[in-house]
């Protein structure tokens, strides 16, 4: 089916997002992927915005992550006629967002501030689409935008719809010499993510599993940084970390043979991996905030992502249950191709207004 806008003529849509992938690749760069993958699915005409053309043949820019050049790139499109869509990938701890609230309050446009521009973002984008109805009500409080209440739309992170019972489980255990049971963590390495924690929670929680971290490390010159290889290179019996896996087959195999995935973020919206997880019907290990409940509920063993004793004690409790088919109906309402529903509908609104 043809997507066009109210005249008749086909919608092409670019997305772009906040930096190039070899410099850093994320949720965010996983979330924009999706979107063009499976909005293609859907006849959408869609695609990344190539740096170096100078064609301005789209109609729709989305933008995926919001930093403090996204005013000027918006600024840029509605110059050209261009409409926006805004993915913010924006929430914070609750104390930090009413610091901000509270200090573009008082300095209003006084201050080409990070956080002013990005007020200004979100004030000139056609649509804002955050990841959950916690993320929404922080934007419109922190950014003062309830006068744009009607140009939000909520679109849930996906997951794939995968055929489980056909991945092979020992594929990732016999690849990377994993000969016993373990609790999987796929997370970038940094303070975010909680890594160091999660690592020593694991270490005090005496665990006979073994510790698997898949990801990059995020800053590889900082004190985080080594502690956390110090840990790693001296529990070497118990912990293995393997950089970023982009092989599908293999990292699906990794979550097919873990019943755990622990990710106790400080906060998180709600973490990728923890739904590709649920997905394959690990239990989850995670930091409480507000958005990871909005879209779990009580399936998972929740932390206080600041106390090594509770993420130990989620460790141990989670090694006992097994929750794995509850952890699999959640995950199947996020699936992407349900999900991008949603999306198109966005589009087509915003093209046609």
């Amino acid at each position: 089916m043809e997507f066009c806008n109210k005249e008749g003529d086909n919608v092409k849509v670019k997305v772009l997002t906040r930096y190039p992938w070899s410099i850093g690749y994320g949720g965010a760069e996983v979330q924009a992927q999706k979107y063009v993958d499976y909005a293609l699915n859907k006849g959408i005409d869609i695609s990344f915005m190539d740096h170096y053309s100078k064609s301005v043949d789209y109609d729709i820019l989305h933008l995926v992550g919001s930093d403090y050049n996204t005013f000027q790139m918006i600024n840029f499109a509605k110059s050209k006629n261009i409409k926006v869509v805004l993915s913010p990938v924006y929430y914070t701890t609750q104390l930090k967002a009413k610091m901000i609230s509270v200090y573009l309050k008082l300095f209003k446009t006084k201050h080409h501030s990070s956080h002013n521009l990005m007020k200004y973002a979100m004030e000139s984008a056609d649509f804002l689409l955050p990841n959950s109805m916690i993320e929404q009500h922080q934007l419109i409080e922190v950014f003062g935008l309830k006068h744009k209440i009607n140009s939000f739309k909520v679109i849930y992170n996906g997951v794939d719809d995968e055929d489980i019972e056909s991945v092979n489980r020992d594929h990732f255990v016999n690849q990377y010499g994993i000969n016993r049971e373990y609790i999987l963590c796929v997370s970038m390495i940094d303070r975010r993510k909680n890594t160091l924690k999660l690592v020593e929670a694991y270490l005090q929680s005496g665990s006979d599993s073994q510790l698997v971290i898949v990801g990059d490390i995020r800053d590889e010159n900082n004190i985080y940084t080594d502690k956390f290889r110090k840990l790693v290179d001296g529990n070497k019996s118990k912990i293995k970390h393997i950089p970023l896996i982009t092989d599908k087959s293999l990292l699906n195999s990794a979550y097919a043979a873990a019943k755990v995935h622990a990710m106790p973020s400080l906060f998180e919206t709600p973490g990728l991996s923890n739904l590709e997880a649920a997905s394959f019907g690990c239990n989850l290990v995670v930091g409480d905030c507000p958005p990871v409940r909005e879209y779990f509920n009580d399936l998972p063993f929740y932390a206080n992502p600041n106390s090594i004793d509770s993420i130990a004690n989620a460790i141990i409790n989670a090694e006992k249950e097994d929750r794995s088919q509850d952890a699999r109906v959640i995950a199947s309402r996020y699936y992407w191709h349900k999900v991008v529903d949603d999306l198109a509908d966005i589009y087509r609104l915003v093209v046609n207004s």
